[in-house]
């Protein structure tokens, strides 16, 4: 896989130790899938204001783009958020490709909500009989 830093002058050892760590699981995931059909674009944008970074990670797998950003006050956590993104979507992604159902994400949609129901007095919204 190809890794392409897009940092601004912003590289630093704990953004680069997270990325190593990560790419371990990343590379993992997508054992299957041919070296060349797949990159990882990192770009880091420094905030000088609020003294914040924005982390954005695009990997490009086959012919598809999953795109995952993340800010955050500390460098490695925007970092670790942006992959915890792009772990999910990756694996939406394949389950797609595996024609798997569709894994349950309880942060999106939990499964102890309830499904919306008819309000108690629906009757009074019923249109009058003719």
């Amino acid at each position: 896989m190809q890794y392409r830093y897009h940092d601004h002058g912003n590289i630093r050892r704990p953004l680069v130790e997270v990325v190593e760590e990560k790419s371990v699981l990343l590379e993992k995931r997508l054992k299957n899938i041919e070296d060349d059909l797949k990159s990882l674009d990192i770009t880091v944008e420094h905030h000088m204001r609020s003294d914040s970074y924005t982390t954005k990670l695009r990997l490009t797998v086959l012919n598809q783009q999953l795109v995952a950003t993340n800010h955050g006050k500390e460098l490695p956590e925007s970092a670790r958020g942006a992959f915890d993104d792009l772990f999910d979507q990756l694996e939406a992604f394949l389950a797609k490709l595996r024609k798997q159902p569709e894994i349950r994400d309880e942060r999106r949609k939990p499964a102890w909500v309830p499904e919306p129901s008819l309000p108690v007095d629906w009757e009074r919204w019923k249109e009058p009989k003719a």
